[in-house]
């Protein structure tokens, strides 16, 4: 046996050939006219399930396999999503996206009775930008952050510490009037689980440094969020959502493509 002068007895590949898969995640949800970028990814991986029933002949001693019958094809695909994205958050919620209209208010009123240092009342309205808290009883003035802590944003009051002044029960409630104006802002709404058959189209377009590049075209992809849903986190690592895909076929397509449609990449010159 003479080996080559690099030690190796056959010729090697070229290094061309080795690769390292980096890809952008394209959507267009069903019923919409143009894609989306679904932003950075950390892994996206595709996993093929086939069945089959086997037939064994009794011809010969060894019952040989004589027959193999795909009775099942099914391709499911694997997202982890680090950036959330407005197709992202349709998935994740499993629910379309609703925008909420609020009109302008001014000088809306409120009274809460028996309201005690810690509790959080709810407004009636988002996008306070002016509040005035007072005892009812004696009229006397709140302050925030000394008094009261505003949630401007969501509408939320909290009651830090009843000023001197106000007339406290001995349990330590006391009864507030609150007179606040609000902006006019639209917040877009979800409904958990309320749409869990979420299609969309799916591109998987390569950019490798090394290796041949791929386009994939997933024509009809269902996709579930897989897992929890992480609300809050401890650590300072950025979150990250994995989405599972199933696709589904497409019959307008050519039998080879009912699934979607993998195209190599032709190398710049």
């Amino acid at each position: 046996m003479k080996k080559t002068g690099s030690g190796y007895i056959y010729s090697t590949l070229p290094n061309e050939l080795r690769t390292k898969a980096k890809c952008q995640i394209l959507a267009r949800i069903k019923g919409d006219k143009f894609f989306r970028s679904l932003g950075d990814t950390t892994s996206v991986t595709g996993t093929r399930t086939l069945e089959e029933s086997e037939v064994y002949s009794n011809e010969t001693p060894d019952k040989d396999l004589a027959l193999t019958d795909i009775t099942k094809n099914e391709m499911s695909f694997n997202f982890v999503l680090r950036q959330m994205t407005a197709f992202a958050k349709k998935i994740l919620f499993q629910s379309e996206e609703v925008v909420v209209s609020q009109a302008a208010v001014a000088a809306e009123a409120a009274s809460f009775v028996g309201i005690a240092a810690g509790d959080i009342a709810d407004l009636d309205h988002h996008s306070i930008s002016q509040i005035t808290v007072e005892c009812a009883a004696t009229q006397t003035a709140y302050v925030e952050g000394t008094n009261y802590v505003l949630d401007g944003e969501m509408g939320r009051l909290e009651i830090v510490a009843h000023p001197a002044g106000a007339t406290v029960a001995v349990d330590g409630t006391a009864d507030i009037d609150v007179v606040y104006d609000a902006d006019a802002a639209d917040v877009v709404t979800y409904g958990p689980a309320s749409k869990t058959d979420v299609r969309a189209e799916i591109i998987i377009r390569q950019n490798n440094r090394w290796g041949p590049s791929f386009d994939y075209e997933l024509w009809d992809m269902q996709m579930r969020p897989d897992g929890d849903l992480i609300m809050g986190q401890d650590g300072d690592d950025f979150g990250e959502m994995t989405i599972v895909g199933r696709a589904y076929a497409d019959s307008t397509k050519a039998p080879e493509y009912r699934i979607g449609r993998v195209r190599q990449i032709p190398k710049a010159a």
